[in-house]
């Protein structure tokens, strides 16, 4: 394939949902989307999110699969050769992003605000890191090193840099966050196209994280059936997810009334959706099955409404014996004055406190959707207690056989979608870094609040999570332009392949190491751009 002349715009819509963004534009709330849409090409993206929403950035970024880049959950991950846990940070993700193949090529790009990327000068490019991300993973800044200086003294920084995620309480707190998600829009447009007015690119890569918080915090307002489900801040707020994708649809039209010749790529990551609830009971479960040893916590953990919380050692009690000593306001006043590796550090600390992985089979590590289960391997763990080899494969498929046994009782069908046993689907020098098995629950619409299979019986615990939409397991990818199709919908291609497509745009072949594929089918065989 001949080198693209045209330029390139990549504009990531953070965790924007796929189902949402088909409705909205077949209802013509999109406009821009939508005619994007119409006339280039569409397909979904399978995400490595059913691990959690971390691992998809790296993925994209550099076009391997998690066992490969070693990132499972950045925020919350077991050290190995350990039973702590800590953050991870962008340099130590595994692998280097594609657009340091682009610029090897003589082909200039500019990178603003994507996740789980570096300030460093390694490829013909400027890069802008954590302006606005919503799960920084380094420090707010630049290359060039003055440039996030510059930005910040002429646009501004993002409304929501720096805050601790709570759930708004009040209409007058819905709103104030809404109204945050859209001026967080508009100042990152004008700080993209600061940097785009400075000189010439070939590839603009960007993105809107928007959509990921909205998602998280207001699906209980945007869906009416959802259990959260407040009449009033809806009609006060309106649709804040609608809102948010409607800014971000208008931002995208500006970008594209800029570059009238560029080929253009508008895609999300992840989706978003009801947040599960499963993992609410995924250490109960492991209990039940003899897998988890008891728990040295002193004390009961009590959610919402006085609701006592079994096997409290769980990472989830852990985060909600945290947040019910400190609130989220306090926590956001404190992280101003304490270095955040040493924030990070502290509070990840708390997250092991009191559980007694070192002696069970099998534990569970902390997620956002998905439950994940680590084993208690011998040569990997310090006290392994499962051998490798059969005994492990055993254990295994012996937990996903129960986890898939369990039972919605409000539903009346089983619960969990599948159980990935990650050997089985994975492979890379990076495996070791992630969960063994991760239990996907099914999206029922509404928070699973109970489970029962003839081997556990029954467990009820009602959901407090304090974000009400959780991650799902598809993206998308939109590709129009002069060297794409028209007017085509193609079958669903997996998130690694983004990389492969857009060194494809500029006439470059892929890595061997990486794992994605040319999307078939989205460009032209003969393209005239």
């Amino acid at each position: 394939m001949q080198k693209s002349q045209r330029k390139v715009i990549g504009i990531v819509l953070e965790s924007a949902e796929p189902a949402l963004i088909e409705k909205w534009c077949r209802e013509g709330k999109l406009p821009v989307m939508q005619r994007l849409k119409q006339d280039g090409v569409w397909t979904r993206l399978r995400s490595p999110s059913y691990i959690s929403s971390g691992c998809a950035w790296p993925s994209l970024n550099i076009g391997t699969s998690p066992a490969r880049h070693g990132i499972g959950f950045f925020h919350r991950e077991i050290k190995n050769g350990t039973y702590r846990i800590i953050k991870k940070y962008a340099d130590q993700v595994h692998g280097e992003p594609f657009w340091n193949h682009l610029g090897r090529a003589g082909i200039r790009s500019a990178i603003f605000d994507l996740a789980a990327t570096l300030p460093s000068p390694d490829a013909n490019r400027v890069i802008v890191v954590d302006w606005g991300s919503e799960h920084p993973a380094w420090k707010t800044s630049s290359y060039p090193e003055g440039l996030i200086n510059e930005i910040q003294q002429n646009v501004g920084r993002h409304p929501l840099a720096d805050w601790y995620q709570e759930q708004p309480g009040s209409k007058e707190k819905c709103r104030e966050i809404a109204d945050k998600l859209l001026a967080g829009i508009d100042l990152r447009t004008r700080a993209l196209e600061y940097i785009l007015d400075r000189e010439t690119f070939d590839f603009v890569f960007c993105n809107y994280s928007e959509p990921h918080w909205a998602g998280h915090l207001f699906w209980h307002l945007h869906d009416r059936n959802h259990p959260q489900h407040v009449p009033e801040q809806a009609a006060y707020c309106g649709d804040v997810i609608l809102n948010t994708y409607q800014a971000c649809d208008r931002a995208i039209g500006s970008l594209v009334r800029k570059f009238p010749d560029a080929n253009i790529i508008v895609m999300s990551n992840i989706g978003i959706g009801t947040h599960a609830g499963g993992d609410m009971m995924a250490q109960e479960v492991l209990r039940r099955l003899g897998m988890s040893a008891d728990s040295k916590a002193p004390g009961p953990v009590k959610g919402p409404g006085g609701h006592l919380l079994p096997a409290v050692g769980g990472p989830i009690a852990a985060i909600q014996r945290v947040e019910r000593l400190i609130s989220p306001a306090l926590i956001t006043r404190l992280k101003k004055f304490i270095p955040q590796r040493q924030w990070d550090a502290w509070t990840r600390r708390l997250l092991g406190l009191g559980n007694n992985w070192a002696g069970s089979r099998a534990f569970l590590l902390p997620g956002d959707n998905s439950s994940l289960i680590r084993i208690n391997l011998q040569g990997r763990e310090p006290r392994g207690r499962v051998q490798p080899g059969d005994e492990y494969r055993q254990l295994c498929s012996e937990l996903a056989d129960a986890f898939m046994e369990l039972v919605n009782p409000a539903a009346g069908e089983t619960a969990v979608e599948k159980v990935v046993i990650l050997r089985e689907q994975l492979q890379g020098e990076q495996i070791d870094q992630l969960p063994d098995l991760a239990v996907v629950w099914k999206n029922f619409g509404v928070p699973i609040k109970a489970l029962e299979s003839p081997r556990i019986g029954r467990i009820e615990i009602p959901e407090f999570n304090k974000r009400s939409g959780g991650h799902w397991h598809e993206g998308f990818l939109i590709g129009t332009g002069p060297v794409f199709r028209k007017g085509v919908s193609l079958e669903h291609n997996d998130l690694t392949d983004v990389a492969p497509t857009i060194l494809a745009l500029f006439g470059l072949p892929a890595p061997d190491y990486m794992d994605g594929k040319v999307i078939s089918g989205a460009i032209n065989e003969n393209p005239t751009g």
